[in-house]
């Protein structure tokens, strides 16, 4: 952090004297790409751009701070810049290329299948559209049919990320299912997150859902540490509060520790385990009970082609009551 600082003061100074020094616009600019703020580092070019519009190092370093920030569309915008005045340009050449390959827009779909081992089988089908244009946001609409303990409902999803500051991020779902019977009629969470050091990220969340004859209120903490660049272990913890109609109430608590390997980019393993209860009403005679369960789940994602992936799980339940549930699920990809 120091001799970032220090370089910016350097050029901070320079500037004062000279506001439209460019050597020192574009020194400046890079102290922020070097710490990864790049919409700084590209407000900073962009004004020394509009002094020499043909300047093609500021022109390469837009082009490649865009595309760090994974922004297709302005990446190609500033190398085709260069390679108007320039077509044999190796580094506006491979810059654009890599650009061409960006993904914004990934369509999902999958099923889950559902054995229980005292009642009969479910079955999860779900198709999604998610949008990604840069690094700093994402939206996702989701449709889901589900069919279970012998009632069908359908429901609609839809949510985002953003990027609030450089570091704090929000994330937020919403969730509509007219007369369900299974799923929650509305639901929906708020989660913040904040990486406290370069290794570790902590989040909460809130989450309220309204299911047809009770209420759910819960909460979370969560933190994620990275002890290697590819390896990610998750630790959450969650308390809730179920309100039914007919007035009985219960406390839940559940905690959940996942392991990611990220082998690429693109290409994953997991596996995780959890621990928790959830309240349940029993109709007879109104009252309130606890099912807890002990989870295992293990799963990953693999990019067969640039555009073209499957993401197979497996999940499996030991419950209380001589309930087990082994749950299985495959999920494909496509990027446009």
């Amino acid at each position: 952090m120091g001799k970032y600082m220090d370089a910016r003061d350097i050029y901070n100074e320079a500037l004062s004297k000279d506001p439209e020094n460019i050597e020192a616009l574009i020194g400046l600019g890079d102290t922020y790409a070097w710490q990864k703020d790049y919409d700084k580092a590209i407000e900073i070019l962009d004004r020394a751009l509009k002094k020499n519009p043909n300047e093609k190092e500021i022109l390469i370093r837009l082009a490649r701070y865009n595309l760090w920030s994974q922004k297709k569309r302005e990446t190609i915008e500033y190398a085709d810049k260069i390679l108007r005045s320039n077509p044999l340009d190796n580094d506006a050449t491979g810059i654009k290329k890599e650009a061409m390959n960006i993904r914004t827009l990934e369509y999902y779909t999958g099923y889950y299948f559902l054995n229980i081992n005292n009642n009969t089988d479910g079955h999860n089908v779900y198709a999604g559209l998610r949008y990604k244009p840069d690094k700093k946001y994402t939206l996702y609409g989701q449709f889901d049919y589900l069919n279970r303990f012998n009632e069908t409902d359908g429901r609609l999803l839809g949510g985002f990320s953003s990027a609030l500051t450089e570091k704090l991020n929000l994330s937020a779902e919403l969730g509509i299912a007219p007369g369900a019977q299974i799923f929650p009629i509305v639901s929906g969470y708020l989660e913040l997150a904040y990486p406290v050091v370069s290794s570790t990220v902590l989040s909460a969340g809130l989450n309220l859902s309204h299911y047809k004859d009770a209420d759910v209120y819960g909460m979370s903490v969560a933190g994620e540490y990275y002890p290697y660049g590819n390896l990610s272990v998750f630790l959450r913890v969650s308390i809730s509060k179920t309100e039914f109609d007919r007035g009985k109430s219960s406390v839940n608590d559940a905690q959940m520790l996942k392991v990611t390997w990220f082998i690429n980019d693109t290409n994953k393993i997991f596996t995780y385990i959890a621990r928790g209860n959830e309240a349940f009403r029993i109709d007879t005679i109104d009252q309130t009970g606890d099912i807890k369960a002990n989870i295992f789940g293990i799963g990953g994602t693999y990019f067969i082609t640039r555009s073209l992936g499957i993401s197979p799980s497996f999940e499996f339940q030991d419950r209380e009551k001589d309930t087990r549930y082994s749950q299985f699920g495959m999920e494909f990809k496509y990027l446009f």
